[in-house]
């Protein structure tokens, strides 16, 4: 897990290319719309090099978390995700100060954005073999 502050600081802030930068120049760039010279073609040419390039970083990081997340999970033991599932259980579920029970440990709606997705039928292309997505052609 500690591996994961390098790979973060470097896409974040600190390498050659990182999003921070990048979300300041598409900032930068966005305001030039503003004024009167700026030509909207050539600016967004400009957005989607950079957006490109934004989410090719934005992906690293996530593979990164999800791959080594899913490596420390891997290395528990049975009573450690035993444990681990009762510990989540008692963060995730409570009672409000009115007297209304809640338990957030379980997903029982799911949500496109703000929206309550009603026909699961939908997600398959997202949630079945996805290792395509992690490869390039």
């Amino acid at each position: 897990m500690s591996s994961l502050v390098d790979t973060q600081r470097n896409d974040l802030y600190a390498g050659p290319a990182n999003i921070v930068g990048l979300r300041t120049e598409i900032a930068t760039l966005l305001r030039t719309l503003l004024t009167a010279g700026a030509s909207p073609a050539v600016v967004k040419s400009q957005l989607q090099a950079l957006s490109e390039e934004y989410w090719d970083l934005d992906g690293e990081n996530n593979y990164n978390y999800a791959t080594v997340i899913a490596q420390a999970y891997n290395s528990l033991t049975t009573d450690q995700k035993t444990r681990l599932y009762a510990l989540r259980k008692e963060i995730m579920s409570g009672t409000y100060a009115d007297g209304t029970v809640f338990d957030f440990s379980v997903a029982t709606t799911l949500f496109l954005y703000s929206g309550i997705i009603n026909d699961t039928g939908l997600l398959a292309p997202y949630t079945g073999n996805t290792d395509y997505l992690f490869f390039e052609p």
